[in-house]
């Protein structure tokens, strides 16, 4: 079960709420040197928005041992099918995941074959795909036609500096989410990147988002919590 409100990571490591479904992660499938929470200090805010370097640096799927049926975890394989592989056989079926395919800080973050997602659609709950902002149709229906279901559009947008997030990214997810919700009338989207007020929210709402994704609000956690307190 999912709430109307979703906390991206990292920030859904750190934050919990009554009103929101926090994501946790990104994991791997081998720890990657560093914390995210070390990380965040390569945030940088600039006229676009803000814009990290953060990359999936993380313990590891394994360094988790118990685990909760009310989060989302974040994964990604970053090196082939077989890291995939590997995590699919150590999370427990009943948990909720979200396949991180858009990593713009993270060379092969995409690098997923057919069976790979076919699988995970077919053992989980739900099965999330973050997808780029710079996603088309095209890649939708690839991925609904190997089973899925829910999408979350979307990640941050690739630059020289780093993943651009902030209102920045609208221009590219309102369109791409109206676009699949009038061909695929039966997906779920997650829709994100730049909500902060409620005109934001009413935005991804009539382009068709069933959910709405909280990430870089939380720098102004007041903001946040009157999103939140809404419901």
């Amino acid at each position: 079960m999912i709430n109307k409100f979703i906390i991206s990571p990292p920030f859904g490591s750190y934050i919990s709420h009554k009103n929101a479904t926090s994501v946790v992660g990104t994991y791997t499938y081998v720890p990657r040197s560093g914390k995210a929470i070390q990380a965040l200090k390569t945030l940088r805010y600039t006229e676009l928005g803000w814009v990290n370097k953060i990359g999936l640096k993380n313990p590891g799927i394994k360094s988790i041992k118990l685990w909760d049926m009310s989060k989302i975890y974040s994964i990604s394989g970053i090196i082939d099918y077989i890291t995939w592989h590997g995590m699919l056989e150590y999370i427990p079926s009943e948990i909720m995941v979200e396949m991180n395919l858009s990593c713009p800080n993270v060379k092969d973050a995409e690098l997923v074959n057919d069976w790979v997602i076919t699988r995970y659609c077919k053992t989980f709950p739900i099965t999330i795909l973050k997808i780029s902002p710079l996603s088309t149709i095209s890649d939708i229906k690839y991925y609904y036609e190997l089973g899925a279901q829910y999408f979350h559009i979307s990640n941050t947008l690739p630059t020289e500096r780093g993943g651009l997030s902030g209102r920045e990214l609208q221009k590219y997810t309102l369109p791409l989410i109206e676009q699949a919700k009038n061909y695929f009338s039966n997906i779920k989207i997650i829709g994100g990147g730049g909500i902060y007020t409620s005109d934001d929210l009413r935005r991804y709402s009539d382009a068709g988002s069933d959910y709405f994704s909280l990430a870089t609000v939380w720098f102004t956690p007041w903001r946040a919590l009157k999103l939140l307190n809404q419901q």
